[in-house]
C-alpha cells in the first residue's frame, strides 16, 4: 500500500513537470567572441554564459548549479555567483564586460568549430538578480537570448531558511572572515549601495565561495528575535507600504534602508531581563525581506516581459523526480539529451543547513537525519496567516498547486 502511495506521488509530481520541446542553444551556438565577430579586440577568445540562474535565495541555486554540471556540455564558471549585474556592471564599458566574462572559461575550453559553433556551455547561479530590475534589462541588451532559470520554493518554508541561514547564524557575523574577491564591497567607486548602509552588506558579496561561520548561535535565547517577531513585522510593514496592485514591491518597500528603523520598531523593544534584542546584522537587509523574496509572480514580471524564463520548483529536485526536471531544464538550455536520473543521488544537497558554502554538498541520508532531528518549522497557525498574507496580494496561488505546497 505504501508503495502504491509513494509511485502514485511519484507521477503526480512528474505530471507537474511541463516538458518543453527542444530549445536551440543561446547566440545560435556561437556563445564565444572570436577575431570575425567582435569589432573589440578587448572581448577576444572570451565567452558568454549561456544560462543564469537569477534566484531565489535560499530556494535551491546551489544545488540546481551543481547538478547541471554532470552534463558533459556543461562547464563550469570560476564561481558560482558573481552578481555582476546587480553590483558591478558598469554601462557602455567593453572593460568592464570583459571582467564578468573572464568569470567563464576562454573561447579554446569550448571546442570551437571552425564557424565557431559549440555544443558547450557555461552559467552562473546569482540569486540577488531576480529582485533586480535594472539586472533584466542590463542582461537583455548585453546578452540578448541568454536563457533565465529561476528556483522559487514555498516561501513560508523559504522565509524560514533565510532566517536560521542570515539571522541566528549571521549572529556575531564579525567572525565571519572574509576572503576572496567577494570580501569587496562592490560599488564602482560611485555611490554606495543601499545594501551597505549601516552594514546591510550583501552576504555573499563578503565572503568567498567557501567562506566558513567561524562562530555562530544557532539557539534561540531571550534576546534573539524570533521567526514570527520578523514576519509579523514584515507583515505590518509591506500592507501599509504596498496592495495587490503594486508593481514592484521589493523596490518599492523594502530596497530603501532609511525605512527598516520602522519596519523593526515594535522589536527593538528591550526584553524582560532589560538587555536589547540582538537585531541587526551584516544580512539585515535580507531578513527584512525574508516575505517579500517570496512573491515570486511579482518580481519575475519584469523579466519574463524581456526574457525567456523557465521556473523550476524546489519540490521537485528530489531523488524521485529531479532527473527528469534536470532534464527539463537542460532542454531548455538547448543542451543534447542526457541521463540525470543519478545526479541527484550522487550530489545530495549544497549549501544546506549549517554546511554552508556553494559547493558543499549534504547527503540525502544526512539530510534525512538532520530534518528528523532538527524540528523548528513553522507553527501551524502562523502558517495559516502568512498564507492567506500572500493570498491577499495575489501571490500563493500563482505557483502552490504546480509546486505542491501544502495550504494547511
Amino acid at each position: 500500500m505504501l508503495s502504491s502511495l509513494f509511485t502514485l506521488g511519484v507521477l503526480l509530481i512528474l505530471s507537474a513537470i511541463a516538458v518543453d520541446p527542444p530549445s536551440q542553444l543561446p547566440y545560435n551556438s556561437r556563445p564565444c567572441f572570436t577575431s570575425s565577430t567582435t569589432t573589440d579586440a578587448l572581448l577576444t577568445n572570451y565567452c558568454r554564459p549561456s544560462y543564469l540562474i537569477i534566484g531565489a535565495g535560499k530556494a535551491g541555486t546551489s544545488s540546481l548549479y551543481n547538478y547541471l554540471l554532470d552534463h558533459p556540455d556543461v562547464l563550469p564558471a570560476d564561481s558560482k555567483q558573481t552578481h555582476y549585474w546587480k553590483y558591478d556592471h558598469k554601462e557602455n564599458s567593453v572593460k568592464s564586460l570583459k571582467k564578468y566574462f573572464a568569470h567563464f572559461p576562454r573561447s579554446w575550453e569550448f571546442n570551437l568549430e571552425p564557424d565557431g559553433t559549440t555544443t558547450k556551455v557555461v552559467g552562473e547561479s546569482s540569486p540577488g538578480y531576480l529582485t533586480d530590475e535594472k539586472a533584466a534589462s542590463y542582461i537583455k541588451r548585453e546578452m540578448p537570448g541568454v536563457k533565465i532559470i529561476t528556483v522559487i520554493r514555498d516561501p513560508i518554508n523559504r522565509a524560514m531558511s533565510s532566517y536560521r541561514y542570515n539571522y541566528l547564524q549571521m549572529i556575531g557575523a564579525d567572525t565571519r572572515q572574509p576572503t576572496g574577491r567577494h570580501s569587496r564591497r562592490r560599488n564602482n567607486g560611485k555611490e554606495k549601495d543601499p545594501a551597505s548602509t549601516n552594514h546591510y552588506s550583501h552576504l555573499e558579496a563578503i565572503m568567498s565561495d567557501t567562506g566558513e561561520i567561524i562562530s555562530s548561535s544557532t539557539s534561540i535565547t531571550p534576546n534573539h528575535v524570533t521567526f514570527s517577531e520578523f514576519v509579523r513585522a514584515e507583515m505590518a510593514f509591506l500592507r501599509s507600504c504596498a496592495s495587490a496592485d503594486t508593481k514592484d514591491i521589493m523596490k518599492s518597500c523594502l530596497f530603501d534602508p532609511s525605512t527598516l528603523d520602522a519596519q523593526w520598531e515594535n522589536i527593538t523593544k528591550t526584553t524582560a531581563s532589560g538587555s536589547s534584542k540582538e537585531l541587526k546584522t551584516h544580512s539585515s537587509y535580507l531578513v527584512r525581506s525574508m516575505l517579500g523574496r517570496g512573491f515570486y509572480q511579482n518580481q519575475l514580471e519584469s523579466w519574463e516581459k524581456q526574457h525567456d524564463v523557465k521556473v523550476v520548483c524546489v519540490e521537485h529536485l528530489t531523488k524521485a523526480s529531479g532527473g527528469e526536471v534536470l532534464a527539463d531544464v537542460a532542454n531548455f538550455i538547448g543542451l543534447a539529451d542526457f541521463d540525470f536520473s543519478g545526479t541527484l543521488n550522487e550530489k545530495g544537497i549544497y549549501n544546506y543547513g549549517s554546511n554552508t558554502g556553494y559547493g558543499k554538498s549534504t547527503t540525502w541520508d544526512e539530510f534525512e537525519r538532520k530534518k528528523r532531528a532538527g524540528g523548528g518549522g513553522v507553527d501551524e497557525s502562523l502558517r495559516r496567516e502568512l498564507i492567506e498574507f500572500y493570498k491577499s496580494f495575489g501571490e500563493w496561488d500563482h505557483f502552490a498547486a504546480r509546486c505542491g505546497w501544502s495550504s494547511a
